[in-house]
């Protein structure tokens, strides 16, 4: 009874560790150990073959059996084990393979350079460089006939050359040293101003946009002082505005600033009429566009708008506006002494622009004048 019951704690004990897995490096260990158990298995068999036929002796038969499946089932898994770490070790040496490859290749590639870069430094070595003889006394900051007393020093010394070239090139590196920190100082000079003036311009953005506000301010608050100030009548000698509706807009812009210029000015200096529109009596351009279609638009372009500026008994000189073209506005001054007058008004005009030229039908500016940038500010043109 004590011999069958340490089997069947010895069989409690494998039952413990049944279905665990192997690991690859205790796989032989495993499968060792399972086949000591399987021929110990096989010896209780005989054994118990040998004894007296029992219920005792079937039960112990039954057990061993189960033993026996077990230890089959953990050599299986050993197995496994042990082809898997040998597929590992494979893999693990078909990588080192590979790397050892590559460094190889590395290696060969490395020492088939250096062999090339030696027979081309032995190659300029051997070979003569007259060219590299002319630039070599400027690289070493020599000059010519330093280089050609040198020389003939060279003929009567030939150990002094190595010298007096080693001079050379010190001197140029000390020379392009002190020009690098000169150039590094006025660098950090640049930069400091730089942010200095960063600094400042934001300073002056703050402000305006500080004064944009205020003036905005300024501008709401003073909108019902505006409402309750009274409208100037128009004097009764001013010059009716005859004609003025049926210019283009821009020229209607223009007459409307002039013409309160002339109303209310200090002076009766400025005079203003509307000339050549060919369209009194008939509706506005407007109401003409769309019932005539396009014919009607072109006779909008007609017409001109004339100031007459009179300077004490200095002779007139006649202002001319005209429209072209409906985003154009022409300029050309009429008088004694008036050529480049207008040319000159305003600094950095652009009304020699070829693409303000191109807009103008051939012939336009001969007759009407040029598209001056300050004639397209005061017809609402540009901003």
């Amino acid at each position: 009874a004590e011999e069958q019951e340490a089997p069947a704690a010895e069989e409690n004990g494998k039952e413990i560790t049944y279905g665990l897995t192997v690991e690859p490096d205790e796989a032989f260990d495993t499968a060792k150990a399972a086949a000591k158990q399987l021929h110990e298995c096989l010896d209780r068999l005989q054994a118990g073959k040998m004894a007296a036929e029992g219920d005792a002796a079937a039960e112990g038969f039954a057990e061993t059996a189960r033993a026996m499946q077990l230890q089959l089932l953990t050599l299986r898994r050993a197995h496994r084990a042990m082809a898997k770490a040998t597929d590992a070790g494979r893999v693990a040496e078909s990588a080192a393979r590979r790397v050892a490859d590559l460094e190889h290749a590395n290696l060969e590639t490395t020492i088939y350079e250096s062999t090339c870069c030696r027979a081309a430094a032995r190659r300029c070595r051997n070979l003569p460089t007259p060219q590299l003889n002319k630039l070599r006394p400027l690289l070493e900051g020599v000059a010519q006939e330093e280089d050609e007393q040198e020389e003939e020093e060279d003929e009567e010394e030939p150990g002094a050359s190595n010298g007096t070239a080693s001079k050379g090139l010190a001197a140029c590196l000390e020379a392009e040293r002190a020009k690098r920190t000169s150039l590094f100082a006025e660098l950090e000079a640049l930069e400091r101003q730089k942010a200095q003036d960063l600094e400042a311009f934001s300073e002056v953005t703050k402000a305006t946009d500080d004064l944009f506000e205020r003036l905005r301010a300024v501008e709401k608050a003073l909108e019902p002082v505006c409402d309750a100030l009274p409208y100037r009548p128009r004097p009764p000698e001013a010059p009716r505005t005859v004609g003025v509706a049926q210019l283009p807009q821009p020229l209607q812009i223009l007459y409307a600033k002039f013409d309160v210029l002339a109303a209310f000015g200090p002076s009766s200096s400025v005079a203003v009429r509307a000339e050549g529109s060919g369209n009194e009596g008939k509706p506005p351009p407007a109401k003409r566009a769309k019932v005539e279609g396009g014919a009607a638009a072109e006779e909008r372009l007609q017409g001109s708008v004339c100031v007459e500026i009179a300077r004490g008994k200095e002779p007139k000189v006649l202002l001319r506006f005209a429209c072209p073209h409906r985003s154009l506005v022409t300029a050309s001054l009429e008088g004694e002494g008036a050529d480049g007058v207008l040319d000159g008004l305003w600094p950095g005009d652009e009304s020699q622009n070829a693409s303000l030229v191109a807009l103008l039908p051939s012939g336009v500016e001969a007759t009407s004048g040029r598209p001056y940038g300050w004639g397209q500010i005061l017809a609402g043109l540009r901003g």
